[in-house]
């Protein structure tokens, strides 16, 4: 088994958390289907196809990345070398996506520059799509899904006498359900059936090839790896902090179970809450907005009202679609340490508030 793990180099990671908008809630162990990390060679031969088949694109702090319905889809890696191959012959034989129409979703695509090839034996309710650098990407239908195309599968090839193994390991750690697609043994987790096939050709390590890894997002991912480490599950990199995770996402149900009122009316609650903030000014409720502190009520006032004036402007242009240049790290550092004169901002809002 420990063979079988480091061939498939699963790579867990907060990627930036709630804030992507995730279409499939956690399971009961706080998991839920996060990323695939390519290595591509053209990032904007790439980025095409994705946002010709549905995705919108976007930036991820010095990723180029599309993000669809149950994925995002990160484009490229920091320094690395070219794929040293495609996704068959890998662990992972392929990826997969579902829409509601197979034959009208090709003819789109296809009309949009994608690579679509047919499906299987003539299979209308199939087709493929592979990429210039050898991403297999299977397509399926379901007509009465609520997404025109959503993250289906990921479908690993391994021996026979290791499915049964990987199978119960993905149940063990990240609370994925054992089940069946089909005559192949697979495990759900919210936004992904993992499948898994036999192949009698020893399969190689995804690292260093077009998907070098797949991701989960992970509520809680500092004491998910305490969890992880405890149980005898060695990390090939430990939980650190990413600064450009961004803003953080409060759940109150992490504190106060299931059932709250959403409104934070103990100490407990607000020490999760405190918590959460860290060093930041903002931080995200899950279904409830979002708090916000400053070092007095003139600069709590100034982040609560360009937060909110931002993240309006972000919703328009992620809707125009397209690549968005964010600002950097290194420009949000300095805006803070050479902020305009807040006064006069302030009286601004304070005439439009009290109406003169």
């Amino acid at each position: 088994m420990r063979r079988l793990i480091s061939a498939l180099w699963v790579m867990w990671i907060l990627a930036a958390g709630t804030a992507w908008a995730q279409a499939f809630p956690p399971n009961e162990v706080g998991v839920t289907m996060g990323h695939w990390h390519l290595n591509t060679r053209d990032v904007e031969a790439n980025r095409k196809i994705f946002v010709g088949m549905g995705g919108t694109a976007m930036k991820a702090g010095n990723f180029e990345v599309v993000r669809f319905p149950g994925v995002v889809v990160y484009l490229h890696q920091n320094q690395a070398p070219p794929p040293t191959g495609g996704t068959v012959g890998s662990v992972v034989n392929h990826v997969g996506f579902i829409v509601q129409n197979v034959q009208a979703s090709s003819a789109k695509w296809k009309a949009a520059g994608v690579p679509v090839l047919p499906g299987n034996e003539g299979r209308t309710d199939q087709a493929f799509v592979v990429t210039p650098d050898q991403l297999r990407i299977e397509i399926l239908e379901d007509k009465s899904q609520k997404f025109p195309i959503q993250h289906h599968h990921v479908h690993f090839n391994v021996s026979e006498a290791e499915i049964p193994q990987i199978q119960a390991w993905y149940a063990k750690v990240f609370g994925a359900k054992p089940g069946k697609r089909g005559a192949n043994q697979a495990a759900d987790i919210p936004g992904v059936n993992l499948t898994f096939s036999k192949t009698d050709v020893p399969a190689v390590t995804t690292k260093g090839r077009v998907l070098d890894h797949i991701g989960f997002d992970v509520k809680n991912l500092e004491a998910f790896c305490e969890k992880l480490e405890a149980a005898g599950i060695k990390l090939d990199r430990p939980y650190t902090k990413n600064p450009q995770i961004g803003v953080p996402v409060y759940d109150i149900r992490d504190a106060g179970g299931p059932a709250t009122s959403m409104l934070v009316r103990n100490s407990a609650l607000a020490k999760a809450l405190a918590t959460t903030l860290g060093d930041k000014p903002v931080a995200l409720m899950r279904g409830h907005g979002n708090v916000v502190v400053g070092l007095d009520v003139q600069m709590a006032v100034r982040y609560a009202i360009y937060t909110e004036m931002n993240a309006r402007l972000q919703t328009i242009a992620i809707g125009i679609g397209g690549p968005i240049n964010y600002i950097s790290a290194a420009e949000g550092a300095a805006r803070e340490t050479a902020p305009d004169d807040p006064a006069r901002a302030w009286d601004l809002w304070k005439k439009k508030a009290l109406g003169r």
